[in-house]
């Protein structure tokens, strides 16, 4: 006979034993994400900020390395396109430099009432360049090397030296350039200089800045005579016909004849011209050069210098604008 089963108890066993279970491998399942958790601190909950903060700090470098790149890049192409201005401002100038030297050569080309006294024109290059030229004859300034005591001693007092003074310093610019090592007022000439490490070259002025080693100058008065002056004229006085307007001025010959003793005409053969280029937008380039014209046929001009100079406006033109400056 077969055994009675008690069902109800039964099936209160097997429930009993199936929600037993389920909370075995409920507790299991939660021991094995508690595991993964500190396995991977990333997924920490209490790490979650610390990641938010790298991820911002990242991106913000990235930021300012994309920034500092583009600021590097537009400061080289402005860079690049200030290199090629000024690439094309030095060929325009150094042009306009052999152009006008080529017209002083031939006596063709220059502009109506044109004087090689140092009196600017301007003219148009392009739509957008402007040329403004000087031409200074070196017979109109006072040659260091040539210049009478007389003419010395007129150029220091107008400079603002006194008559004891420009006695001094015209006889230490004698004692300078001559070969002997007499002093203009009598004895031997000084080894040195006082406070100097070199006394009289006893040879020509090479260029004019050498009047700087001559005893008293000072940087105010060497500013006011070096456009003055030159070391290419050979003549111990001035042309009067192309005498620059601050020279006369110096010398106190303002609206009257040149003295005869200080008068020299020009041989009208060595020139500077000054050749300032300059786009609207403010870039400038000058170029400045002394030349000797010759008379050869094969070979007309000799570049004597050839300088770039600080780009500074020349003085104001003999007008406005002669056209086209070819």
């Amino acid at each position: 006979m077969t055994a009675r089963r008690d069902w109800p108890g039964f099936v209160r066993k097997a429930v009993r034993g199936v929600k037993g279970l389920a909370e075995h491998r409920g507790l299991q399942q939660s021991a094995c994400e508690d595991e993964k958790a500190s396995a991977d601190p990333l997924s920490a909950p209490h790490d979650k900020g610390f990641v938010l903060v790298s991820v911002i700090w990242i991106s913000s470098l990235l930021a300012v390395a994309a920034t500092t790149m583009a600021i590097l890049i537009r400061s080289h192409t402005l860079s690049a396109i200030t290199t090629v201005e000024q690439a094309q401002l030095e060929a325009i100038a150094d042009g306009m430099v052999r152009l006008t030297a080529w017209r002083l050569a031939n006596s063709t080309g220059l502009p109506q009432g044109f004087k090689p006294d140092g009196t600017p024109f301007t003219c148009q290059w392009s739509d957008d360049v402007t040329v403004t030229i000087a031409v200074q004859d070196q017979g109109s300034l006072i040659d260091l090397n040539t210049a009478s005591p007389p003419l010395l001693h007129q150029l220091l007092t107008g400079a603002g030296l006194d008559a004891r003074a420009a006695d001094a310093m015209a006889s230490d610019i004698a004692d300078y350039r001559d070969a002997d090592h007499e002093a203009q007022a009598g004895g031997p000439e000084p080894d040195t200089y006082p406070g100097k490490t070199f006394g009289p070259k006893n040879g020509p002025f090479e260029v004019v800045e050498e009047l700087d080693q001559i005893p008293g100058m000072t940087r105010a008065l060497y500013k006011k005579l070096r456009p003055l002056v030159t070391v290419y004229s050979q003549q111990t006085g001035v042309d009067p016909d192309t005498v620059p307007a601050d020279l006369a001025a110096l010398l106190g010959l303002s609206g009257a004849q040149i003295p005869i003793q200080f008068s020299s005409p020009s041989g009208k053969k060595r020139f500077a011209i000054s050749a300032r280029a300059a786009f609207a937008n403010g870039a400038v380039f000058r170029r400045e050069s002394v030349l000797a014209l010759t008379g050869q046929q094969q070979r007309p001009v000799v570049f004597l210098t050839w300088q770039e100079k600080a780009p500074q406006a020349l003085k104001s033109s003999m007008n406005d604008n002669i056209g086209k400056c070819y």
